[in-house]
């Protein structure tokens, strides 16, 4: 859905464009060709199909090179969404508080952590996810830490939220790290990951 919309937005965007350049050559310039005294219903016409084609070729590259998918991207220690499926991670049922990062607090060696927030599946189709991170900082903590979560294998259905607990474990042997950050990646897929 939010394909067609930007699709459709872009078209629109070329056609207004095209249109108010035109009006504005027309007030410019002062030449006959311009003149209002020449705008037929043809000419308008014309315009706005000629944009229109514009607009679709610019929708396709952007669709191409520049696709719309349910990625949300937050630095440091945030969450990150990845996949075709349309989903969401939020604090609360209701799906008002959107989770935009999570903090750990104060860790010592052993400690173990948890979050706990709701995965809403926004899409048509079932929603299956799978838990992951990258971009530690410093590169070499995260083999003292293990990321986990009880989300399980089941998917959601067309609409509906599931409780998960996201759970950081810190090993008791870590050294020489006083702080960290890293992004949490949850992706999301209308298949069942293998």
């Amino acid at each position: 859905m939010i394909h067609i919309l930007r699709f459709v937005a872009i078209i629109l965007s070329t056609v207004v464009v095209a249109l108010l350049i035109f009006v504005i050559a027309a007030y410019v310039s002062g030449s006959d060709i311009f003149s209002p005294r020449t705008w037929t219903t043809n000419v308008v016409f014309s315009i706005i199909i000629t944009a229109s084609l514009l607009g679709a070729g610019i929708g396709f590259f952007d669709l191409a090179f520049n696709p719309v998918t349910g990625t949300v991207t937050i630095p440091s220690s945030g969450v990150l969404l990845f996949g075709e499926a349309e989903f969401g991670v939020y604090w609360d049922v209701t799906a008002t508080n959107e989770v935009m990062s999570v903090e750990w607090g104060v860790l010592a060696p052993g400690d173990t952590k948890t979050v706990q927030f709701w995965v809403k599946n926004n899409g048509n189709s079932n929603l299956y996810c799978e838990l992951g991170s990258n971009e530690w900082l410093p590169l070499e903590a995260e083999q003292y830490f293990d990321l986990t979560w009880d989300f399980g294998d089941l998917p959601v259905g067309q609409y509906r939220s599931r409780w998960a607990t996201l759970e950081l474990h810190v090993h008791s042997d870590i050294a020489n790290i006083d702080e960290f950050n890293f992004n949490i990646i949850i992706y999301g897929s209308i298949e069942p990951f293998t």
